[in-house]
């Protein structure tokens, strides 16, 4: 029970991909007895933790041993040392990364077990939430922050593409035909890392409601899965935002097939809830932000010029006596360009853009550049179909996805 509680409260960590396929990684010695050392990885925590605490599978050897360990969590540069005697009176925990050390001690097993247990449901989530910030500053595959398919930046990204990027909802005049819109968005793609590879899955749902010609309402859902090397991580958010049109086009079609001049600046906020069994990781989020979308006419051309910056905080989760924390404080600055050309001003809309995202504190990757490309089908004057690809492309991270895009205003 000892070694099971001092697992879980640890962690294991993400292997090295030139060792292991596998993302959890985990190295014991015994320190009594014939010398032994154990070296062995799994997809998830849980089922490598449960190995260690069962001494099965490879970890025989630990019967009635002393013994000591170094678990890495999803990267070399955070790792977690570790030991316990045979006898259960006493245990060591120490994390370079954030110069924590711990030790436990107790008369008998039962008492050292009730100090573990006390220890994780107060200063230890408190422990954790600092090592898995740490983990966001320096793991290109972290849960929360830090890289471009975390918590914080799919969030930047999705909000960004919908209101300063690629906005589907008209900014003509309101009227019969543009006075709702419903928004369907699907992406996929492959996610390759110095740390780690997998491959994720997004789906965004909404909606919005103009009240006036400059004013609308919108709100939606967005929700990601990512599997890296095996271990699932979960993201579903409720975002709600106030689309204030500045300067607006007199027509009624889709912006980009009717190159006209408008300025739209969206405030918006958003709370999340992320988790990961795999990586014991996750958490509630909450900010907002403030997306601006500016469309200028080059002839045949439209240039939109979105930016948008928003602010993530995480917050303590309490469940039967356990205080869990992401201990997330994060920024991302977005800046885009997006060039569209409608031929012959048709039902037929090509673009092409960049966009630089910056986070502005600390993260494991601190900036990273997104190309993406598309392809608009029309099928009405502010509604139709968009097929796009988009990349990540930053140092020590690769991304390469497509997505669907379903809009339609009514």
């Amino acid at each position: 029970m000892i070694r099971r509680i001092f697992i879980v409260l640890t962690g294991v960590c993400l292997a090295n991909p030139a060792l292991a396929d596998d993302p959890f990684r985990i190295t014991v010695h015994t320190t009594t007895g014939e010398p032994a050392s154990v070296t062995a990885s799994a997809p998830s925590l849980i089922d490598l933790a449960n190995d260690v605490i069962k001494n099965q599978a490879e970890f025989t050897v630990l019967e009635n041993r002393d013994f000591s360990g170094t678990f890495l969590y999803t990267t070399p540069r955070a790792p977690i040392n570790f030991s316990a005697n045979a006898a259960g009176t006493t245990g060591v925990l120490n994390i370079p990364s954030i110069h924590f050390t711990k030790t436990f001690t107790a008369a008998n097993r039962d008492e050292l077990e009730n100090q573990i247990e006390d220890f994780i449901k107060t200063q230890g989530a408190r422990v954790w939430a600092r090592f898995l910030r740490k983990v966001d500053q320096t793991s290109l595959i972290s849960v929360s922050d830090g890289n471009p398919r975390a918590t914080t930046a799919f969030l930047a990204t999705q909000s960004f593409n919908r209101l300063a990027l690629t906005p589907a909802q008209s900014v003509g005049p309101r009227a019969k035909s543009n006075n709702e819109e419903f928004r369907l968005d699907f992406a996929g793609g492959s996610i390759n890392t110095d740390d780690g590879n997998g491959y994720f899955a997004s789906a965004v749902l909404s909606t919005g409601y103009r009240f006036t010609d400059n004013v609308a309402l919108f709100f939606a859902i967005p929700f990601q899965y990512r599997s890296i090397q095996g271990a699932q991580i979960f993201d579903v958010a409720v975002e709600l935002g106030l689309p204030i049109t500045l300067v607006r086009s007199d027509s009624q079609r889709y912006a980009p097939a009717e190159p006209s001049f408008s300025w739209t600046l969206t405030p918006y906020g958003f709370v999340d809830g992320s988790g990961s069994e795999d990586f014991v990781a996750g958490g509630l989020m909450y900010g907002g932000g403030i997306a601006s979308n500016l469309n200028i006419p080059l002839g045949p051309f439209t240039l939109t010029i979105g930016n948008a910056i928003s602010f993530y905080e995480g917050d303590k989760v309490k469940a039967q006596g356990y205080e869990f924390d992401n201990n997330v404080s994060q920024q991302v600055l977005k800046n885009g360009l997006l060039l569209s050309w409608a031929p012959g001003r048709g039902n037929l809309v090509l673009d092409a853009g960049i966009t630089y995202t910056n986070f502005l504190s600390d993260a494991a990757l601190s900036d990273y550049w997104t190309p993406t490309a598309g392809v608009t089908l029309l099928f009405g004057p502010a509604s139709g179909l968009r097929f796009a690809y988009a990349g990540d492309f930053g140092n020590g991270f690769t991304s390469h996805g497509g997505s669907i895009e379903l809009f339609v205003n009514y």
